[in-house]
C-alpha cells in the first residue's frame, strides 16, 4: 500500500505528530510518501491522507487563502478521478482564527464531498463532527487517539536545574503555557488571571512565538509590571522544550475553543499534570488519563480558579508518571493502516 501524507515529515521541526504516524507506518511496511500535487497522478497510491485542510485559511491575503483553498479542492478531486481515496484525520472543525468565515462556509461543504473516510482521534470528536454534519455518518470512520511525545523531546533536566536556568527557586508555585502564541488560545486572558492570584511565590511561564506582532505586544502589555510573569517570546527549539515544561508544577492552556491538544499530550509526556477547559474532547481525556493528571474547568480563568489549580498539581497525591498506553504510536499506526487496507478492500481499490 502506498500513502500519500499530507504533510508527512516536512513539519516535523514544528509538529512531529505525522513524522511519528508515519515512521510507525513504515516499520509496519507501508510505503509513506510526501504529497506533492503531481503525486495526485500517481495510480499505484492508495490513500492520500490530509490533515489540516484549514491551514490555508491562517494566511494573512484574502487570495492567497483563496487560491490555496481552491487548489486543495482540485487537487482531491483529481486523486479520486485516479482512484485515490481521501481520508482526513479532524483535527478541528473549522480553522482556529476564523478569518474567512465566508470563505469557508462555501469551502468544507465542496471538501467534504471529497473525502472517502475520516480518522477521528476521539469519540467526542467524531459525535460533534457528525452534529456538525450529519450528512456524514455513511462516510466509513474510525477513533485513532492522539500519539504521545515520550522520548520525542530531551528530556534529562531535573525540576531544580531547569528552575535555576530561569532563575527560579525551588520554593516557587510555577504555572506555565508551553507552546505556539496564537490569538484563539487566549494567552493574554490567563496572564491577566494570574495577575489577580496574590501569592508573591506563584511564577507563570509564557514561553512560544506569537503568531503576529500585535499579539506579543499584546502578551507584553499585560504582563508589564509584574515581575512575577516570565515571558520568552521566540520559537522554541526542540532541546529547550524541557527547561519550561520540567520548571512547571503544572501547565496550563486557556484556548476559547478546542477540539482536540496535542499540547496537553506534550506536558503529559513529560509527567506534568495540565489544566484545560472543559472543551471538545479534553473531557474525554480526562476520563482516560484520570483526573489526577488532567483538570478540567468551566468558563473564565481567574486568580482563584488558577490559585486552585496550583494547590491541586502541588498537592494531588498521583503516579510518577502518567499512564499513556492507550496513545502509542505503534498501535495507532497499526490502527491507520488496519483502516486503510479495510477502506481500499471496500472501494475495490487493488492498493
Amino acid at each position: 500500500m502506498r500513502v500519500i501524507a499530507w504533510p508527512a515529515f516536512k513539519r516535523e521541526e514544528l509538529n512531529p505528530y505525522t513524522a511519528l504516524l508515519y515512521r510507525n507506518m513504515r516499520d509496519i511496511g507501508i510505503d509513506v510518501v510526501e504529497f506533492e500535487p503531481s503525486r495526485v497522478m500517481d495510480r499505484t497510491a492508495s490513500i492520500l491522507h490530509i490533515h489540516w485542510p484549514d491551514v490555508y485559511f491562517s494566511l494573512p491575503g484574502y487570495w492567497s487563502a483563496w487560491t490555496y483553498s481552491t487548489a486543495v479542492l482540485a487537487l482531491l478531486r483529481i486523486a479520486r478521478v485516479n482512484r485515490i481515496r481521501v481520508v482526513w484525520t479532524v483535527h478541528n472543525l473549522h480553522s482556529h482564527d476564523g478569518r474567512y468565515a465566508r470563505m469557508e462556509r462555501r469551502f468544507w461543504p465542496r471538501f467534504l464531498r471529497c473525502v472517502d473516510g475520516l480518522i477521528h482521534l476521539s469519540e467526542t470528536g467524531r459525535r460533534l463532527f457528525l452534529e456538525l454534519w450529519p450528512s456524514m455518518r455513511p462516510i466509513p470512520s474510525a477513533i485513532i487517539p492522539h500519539g504521545h511525545y515520550r522520548g520525542v523531546y530531551p528530556n534529562v533536566l531535573t525540576r531544580g536545574e531547569a528552575r535555576a536556568r530561569l532563575g527560579l527557586k525551588p520554593d516557587h508555585r510555577v504555572l506555565a503555557y508551553v507552546g505556539q502564541l496564537r490569538p484563539y488560545k487566549n494567552v493574554p486572558s490567563l496572564i491577566s488571571a494570574f495577575r489577580e492570584l496574590r501569592d508573591p511565590d506563584a511564577r507563570l511561564i509564557i514561553a512560544g512565538m506569537p503568531l503576529t506582532a500585535g499579539l506579543a505586544r499584546a502578551i507584553e502589555d499585560v504582563a508589564a509590571g509584574d515581575s512575577r510573569v516570565l515571558s520568552v517570546l521566540r520559537y522554541i527549539p526542540t532541546e529547550d522544550m524541557q527547561l519550561y515544561i520540567n520548571a512547571a508544577d503544572c501547565v496550563v492552556l486557556p484556548y476559547r475553543t478546542i477540539l482536540n491538544s496535542g499540547a496537553a499530550l506534550l506536558a503529559l509526556s513529560f509527567n506534568r499534570p495540565v489544566v484545560v477547559p472543559e472543551s471538545g474532547a479534553l473531557g474525554e481525556l480526562r476520563e482516560s488519563i484520570g483526573e489526577d493528571w488532567v483538570r478540567t474547568y468551566g468558563g473564565d480563568l481567574d486568580g482563584r480558579l488558577l490559585g486552585e489549580c496550583l494547590q491541586w498539581a502541588i498537592s494531588s497525591r498521583r503516579a510518577p508518571v502518567p499512564v499513556l498506553d492507550r496513545h502509542d504510536w505503534g498501535a495507532i499506526a497499526q490502527a491507520t493502516g488496519d483502516f486503510f487496507q479495510a477502506l481500499t478492500a471496500r472501494s475495490g481499490h487493488a492498493g
